[in-house]
């Protein structure tokens, strides 16, 4: 499962924009908890803190034990973020609440290790995937899926069917769908174009006859 990050969070009362930006301004960063059968709940959390959490998650899926003024922590996926327009900075989050057990969709990163045969030959890796849409109790959710890339030869090709899974997940993706592949350098194949098309047979004469010649 994914690691769970401990938040320690407040209940928020600043509502509305001047309020909000004086709390930023304080130092902390304005949130809203979201849940199935729960009103939404407003909090804020320590600005550096979280962002700094953000970073290190790089895109992926971020769990959080969130505890609001001090009482019994619950389980809460980060769903949502919004940035300033200037300086990109996160201003603020949204938070789902979930149960341990309970089925969820994200997005995990894909990690390719190993250097492809392919490409020690002289082929072109081309990575279509980056990301894989998943479905699966959030208790099974991994922190990544990894694809280790160095049997793949030239013009060999890896498509989400052949992605192991953990037990109990499942992707949203077309099987079909290429994940990764290696491709013949350009030079190469425009040389086998150029081979193929000396190969053709020539009209004798230079061209055919028209119908009025016959």
């Amino acid at each position: 499962m994914i690691k769970q990050i401990e938040l320690k969070a407040e209940l928020r009362q600043e509502q509305g924009t001047r309020p909000v930006r004086r709390l930023r301004q304080a130092g902390y960063m304005p949130g809203v908890v979201y849940g199935k059968d729960i009103d939404p709940i407003p909090i804020k959390v320590n600005m550096k803190d979280f962002r700094k959490t953000v970073k290190e998650a790089h895109g992926g899926v971020v769990f959080f034990k969130v505890s609001i003024d001090g009482k019994e922590p619950f389980l809460a996926v980060l769903q949502d973020i919004q940035r300033d327009n200037v300086t990109r900075e996160v201003i603020h989050f949204d938070l789902h609440k979930i149960a341990e057990d309970e089925e969820i969709t994200v997005d995990i990163p894909i990690e390719f290790v190993g250097e492809p045969k392919g490409v020690k030959e002289g082929g072109i890796l081309e990575i279509v995937l980056h990301e894989l849409e998943i479905e699966a109790p959030a208790n099974k959710i991994p922190e990544k899926i990894v694809v280790d890339l160095s049997d793949l030869g030239i013009d060999d090709t890896i498509h989400v069917e052949d992605l192991q899974l953990p037990e109990g997940v499942r992707t949203t993706h077309d099987p079909e769908e290429v994940v990764v592949t290696v491709t013949a350098p350009e030079e190469e194949a425009a040389l086998e174009e150029e081979v193929e098309e000396m190969e053709e047979p020539e009209l004798i004469g230079g061209r055919g006859k028209t119908e009025e010649e016959e």
